[in-house]
């Protein structure tokens, strides 16, 4: 990985294969360990449909309680806690930290799907070829 990511969590994002014209597509959701109970929740939905996904990690306890199997650390962020006051330094940290990984993710030539861990995916947002799931 170039810029944010450290180089060796890369096979998250190449491993995934969806479907149909999905072979580029990672699905990505970001977390710190505040919210660690909502990711779990995400992760457990997308688990049941199939879904291969990456976390942007926003500190380093959630990047090690992850690992690198599940998670690419962002750089220069690590804020623990909840940075809920919005627009408040932390918040406009972390929302700039996932626009730059969506940036970093697209500009190795894949595809992708955000999703915030508190979004609930009832359903596959992959299913049928298409994003009706979303």
């Amino acid at each position: 990985w170039v810029g944010a990511y450290n180089a060796n969590t890369e096979k998250n994002v190449t491993s995934y294969r969806g479907r149909g014209s999905f072979d580029n597509l990672v699905v990505v959701t970001s977390s710190n360990y505040e919210y660690r109970d909502l990711l779990y929740n995400w992760e457990c939905h997308a688990r049941r449909h199939g879904l291969k996904w990456v976390v942007v990690s926003m500190d380093q306890l959630i990047h090690e309680e992850l690992g690198p199997e599940r998670s690419i650390l962002a750089e220069g962020i690590n804020i623990t806690d909840h940075a809920g006051k919005f627009r408040s330094k932390s918040f406009n940290k972390i929302t700039c930290g996932k626009f730059r990984a969506v940036l970093d993710i697209l500009e190795s030539g894949h595809e992708v799907l955000f999703s915030d861990p508190d979004n609930v995916l009832l359903m596959d947002p992959l299913r049928d070829g298409g994003f009706g799931g979303v």
